[in-house]
């Protein structure tokens, strides 16, 4: 049985998305779930060379003492990827991190709207999270990662929902 996938899209793939990735790894584990679903991630834009948050070294003083607070590791070896038709036509449910990065995808991919939400609806919410970026401020880092963090706890139920409706749903289109 091949694994349903569960893609999570931010601008770079340097940090959202990523975190995002790993927490919710990391709860489907927990629940012994993730034998099914797997969670990989993209970004929209692939514009810098620095390819990892460890590549920018302010912003990554800020988020690494938040992510091992958290039980959070980044492997150095990882790289941004750019989403491409491929992933979103693999995955299950697509996730954005902010409203934007789903307009975005709903323009880029129209036909697979369905199945796109925001990284906040798992818990019931219509909300952003914010993009670190340029922020040198310790509390974007701590609220993004922590509200990563939590959304993937309390949301984990409700994406293993949504994957079986959109697995189901996408099998009927094909």
């Amino acid at each position: 049985m091949e694994k349903k996938t569960v893609l999570v899209v931010c601008n770079g793939n340097i940090h959202r998305s990523v975190i995002a990735e790993i927490c919710l790894n990391q709860e489907l584990e927990v629940e012994n779930s993730g034998m099914d679903i797997r969670c990989i991630s993209r970004g929209i834009e692939m514009r810098s060379e620095k390819r990892n948050m460890m590549n920018f070294p302010e912003e990554w003083a800020l988020t690494k003492p938040v992510l091992e607070k958290l039980g959070i590791t980044v492997s150095p070896n990882r790289k941004a990827q750019q989403i491409d038709l491929s992933s979103v036509e693999k995955a299950s449910v697509i996730l954005a991190m902010d409203r934007r990065v789903l307009r975005i995808l709903w323009e880029k991919f129209p036909s697979h709207t369905f199945k796109m939400r925001l990284f906040s609806e798992l818990v019931g919410k219509c909300e952003d999270i914010v993009d670190c970026k340029g922020k040198l401020e310790p509390e974007a880092h701590q609220q993004a990662n922590f509200r990563i963090k939590e959304i993937a706890v309390n949301g984990i139920s409700f994406l293993r929902k949504l994957v079986d409706l959109f697995s189901s749903e996408s099998e009927e289109v094909s």
